[in-house]
């Protein structure tokens, strides 16, 4: 995997300007596997070419998370570069999965934020856990797979 930054912190992958660096030779490299779009030139070369690495991106928006992305592909000819965007149609992605998320997400920052306002949290996790769910009320069916997840 080619990056020009980090998708998540400490990934590790090559990123474009060492891939650029270490392959001076060459005037254009084409990068994969990486779904985002970017384009990079080193900052100063000492041969005066206008090198550049490409990574077009995903061809295609399969998730939720492309929602803004714009499938393109890339024209170079005679040292000059030309970014061509592929029709798409717009509003074609089922978004329920990233509300579903955004939902859980702020279940579980409220979930979290009344454990921090009710009373002093101490260290033993469990035995905060138990405290939540005798003061608070929780079905039981959700206590059940609680437990079983912190078993």
């Amino acid at each position: 995997m080619v990056i020009n930054s980090e998708l998540w912190p400490g990934q590790e992958a090559d990123k474009a300007t060492a891939i650029l660096r270490k392959y001076i030779s060459f005037e254009l490299i084409v990068t994969g596997d990486n779904h985002q779009t970017f384009v990079v030139s080193p900052s100063s070369d000492l041969d005066g070419k206008n090198r550049l690495l490409i990574n077009p991106g995903s061809m295609m928006r399969q998730t939720a998370a492309q929602v803004n992305h714009k499938p393109c592909v890339f024209k170079w000819e005679q040292g000059k570069l030309e970014q061509i965007f592929l029709p798409i149609e717009d509003n074609v992605l089922d978004l329920t999965e990233l509300q579903q998320t955004k939902e859980r997400d702020s279940r579980i920052s409220a979930f979290v934020e009344r454990l921090n306002t009710q009373h002093e949290i101490g260290l033993d996790f469990q035995k905060n856990l138990e405290e939540y769910l005798q003061i608070n009320e929780v079905k039981p069916e959700v206590k059940k797979i609680i437990w079983e997840c912190v078993e």
